[in-house]
């Protein structure tokens, strides 16, 4: 079941952890250096322009959309992420998911591949007594539900492109979407993986139903709430870089928009700190010519820090106490 506790080892000592997290970093942050420089280069994007494009940004809009998109990140996302506990019948409480997705914020944003999602698992797992693989199949669902978030407006872009006589451009992202919604709508893939882990033995049989929880205990209406939820939670990029663009003065393309910002975003996926790096080089790629270089690449620059790194970075004076916690296993607060 679900909320039973399987055991597992403990947290790498603090000392080695940094050293982990330092690696993790170093390469990540030199290929989206080096993206950024070939970007600057071949555009011929000097430091004084691009310092130039960042001073005539509206600034008043630009710490309004900072200011919606902190709080519709941390609230909303510890929301929905407590709303899929609870219907999995585990119950860390809102603050408790909150305290945890603040504390693990700022390493989300800067290990790569998303890799800092598992320490809020670990976290459930250690402080809050939820078994190690109930903890990370939850996690993974919420982060699943951002994902089919993404694919919704993607798609609802897609559709203003191409004029229906070929596939628009970033339709392989649809196409392979519909096979993840497939798994995470339908219980029928789920069993058969769990079938597959019990045939190795009970040991595995356990883990795998405890990972598996979500997909295969959620009825199909509670799936469809969840989703709904997703769309809207991923509208928040949208609408940031709906304020961005009028902040930098770049007109709003109607018919490539939300296409193009959510090809961005997922371009932003790839394997650097905050996606920093790949979301700008797209960016700047897909709006070309909506309005000089300098401005889109402070554009895609300031999605970045608006959508990514200040919104997870906020959570760093928690992150101290979720690492402790994470030390001394499950303790009152």
């Amino acid at each position: 079941m679900p909320g039973e506790r399987t055991g597992g080892a403990s947290p790498a000592k603090p000392g080695r952890a940094g050293w982990f997290r330092a690696a993790a970093f170093l390469p990540g942050a030199l290929c989206s250096g080096g993206i950024l420089w070939a970007v600057c280069k071949a555009l011929g994007i000097t430091p004084g322009a691009l310092a130039e494009a960042a001073r005539g940004a509206d600034r008043a809009l630009l710490s309004l959309a900072l200011a919606y998109s902190v709080l519709h990140h941390v609230f909303l996302g510890a929301d929905k992420q407590n709303r899929v506990f609870t219907a999995l019948g585990l119950f860390p409480g809102f603050w408790g998911v909150l305290r945890a997705r603040l504390g693990s914020g700022p390493l989300r944003a800067f290990l790569p591949v998303d890799a800092g999602e598992l320490v809020a698992a670990l976290f459930y797992w250690r402080a809050q007594d939820i078994p190690v693989e109930t903890a990370v199949g939850a996690v993974v669902y919420d982060r699943g539900l951002n994902l089919l978030g993404s694919l919704f407006w993607l798609g609802a872009g897609l559709l203003t492109l191409g004029g229906g006589n070929a596939l628009p451009p970033g339709a392989g992202w649809m196409l392979a979407g519909m096979g993840y919604a497939v798994f995470f709508a339908l219980p029928q893939p789920p069993r058969a993986l769990l079938a597959l882990a019990r045939r190795l033995g009970p040991r595995a049989g356990k883990r795998a139903e405890n990972a598996l929880g979500p997909f295969l205990v959620l009825g199909a209406r509670q799936k469809l709430l969840l989703l709904a939820y997703g769309v809207v939670f991923q509208a928040r990029p949208l609408l940031v870089a709906w304020m961005l663009f009028a902040a930098t003065g770049i007109p709003v393309p109607p018919d490539s928009f939300v296409a193009g910002v959510s090809l961005a975003l997922l371009a932003g996926h790839a394997p650097t700190p905050a996606g920093t790096g790949p979301r700008e080089a797209a960016f700047v790629l897909i709006f070309a010519g909506a309005a000089p270089a300098p401005v889109l690449l402070a554009t895609g620059l300031a999605l970045t820090l608006t959508v990514h790194v200040v919104p997870m970075a906020v959570g760093a004076p928690w992150t101290p106490w979720l690492l402790r916690r994470m030390a001394e296993g499950k303790r009152g607060d």
